[in-house]
């Protein structure tokens, strides 16, 4: 993810996950960012949520291989990241192949499924934040057009 955000590795998500997502962390900053610059749209952003949300119950319920499921959700990522109609932005890309490929390189089958938890955690409150500044956005063009009209 290069070095705009300074995001810990999931072995250290559990330990810091308040500080991670709360107002003003790395999460927040990261949400922030593409919220204003408007670079991905909250129902983008909810879709990425909701399949790694499914990956998550799937593997909760034995009915997944998390290595595959990933692998198959990156792809996605991938392919996302490279349209040319609203493309997933790098940043975001690289943010979840950041943190996927540390469950990839997890052996320990019980740590994979912790750390697909933290991701899912960090994911939620991601989608809340862009929600949020994806709002404010709005609401302050708003009201520019609303001064311009006067």
């Amino acid at each position: 993810m290069g070095n705009q955000y300074e995001l810990p590795s999931l072995d250290e998500v559990a330990e810091k996950l308040p500080e991670i997502i709360r107002p003003g962390g790395e999460i927040f900053r990261l949400a922030k960012d593409l919220g204003e610059k408007k670079e991905i749209s909250s129902t983008q952003l909810r879709k990425i949520y909701d399949a790694l949300s499914d990956i998550r119950e799937k593997s909760k319920k034995g009915r997944a291989n998390i290595d595959v499921e990933l692998v198959k959700f990156l792809t996605k990522i991938y392919y996302a990241a490279g349209r040319k109609n609203q493309p997933v932005p790098l940043k975001l890309h690289s943010f979840f192949e950041y943190y996927i490929q540390q469950i990839l390189d997890e052996n320990d089958q019980n740590k994979k499924v912790k750390y697909l938890e933290e991701l899912h955690e960090i994911t939620k409150a991601l989608v809340a934040y862009h929600k949020f500044f994806e709002n404010q956005s709005k609401k302050g063009k708003k009201e520019k057009e609303n001064k311009t009209e006067r």
